[in-house]
């Protein structure tokens, strides 16, 4: 038997706060915030995100299907949780919030 524990980031939660709640990916809901996020060039800095950065080419359709396959497969992967950020008060997505790169060793992971 294993002393290891492994994350198990495939359970995709929604976890309410008094004003936020995180959850899941709705692209129909989401998808305008996350374009802008993903244009934004600090926020490609910070998160290494290709589209973000300042010598990349204009948005377009590749881009905008780029976005929706990646966002769209969130839910699939279990080695990480990327839930929406939403401000309870207008139901509006105002960013992500990431768990990643779990490190079995120390219990840690990356919280982006």
């Amino acid at each position: 038997m294993s002393d290891q524990v492994q994350a198990d980031f495939y359970v995709k939660p929604t976890l309410v706060g008094e004003r936020v709640l995180l959850r899941p990916f709705l692209m129909d809901q989401d998808a305008s915030v996350l374009r802008s996020l993903l244009q934004d060039p600090e926020v490609g800095r910070l998160t290494g995100s290709s589209h973000g950065s300042a010598d990349r080419e204009p948005w377009d359709e590749s881009a905008e299907e780029r976005m929706h396959a990646w966002y769209g497969t969130r839910h699939e992967q279990a080695d990480r949780l990327d839930l929406a950020v939403v401000e309870r008060a207008t139901g509006a997505c105002v960013g992500e919030a990431v768990l990643n790169e779990w490190n079995s060793g120390n219990h840690s992971c990356n919280f982006r």
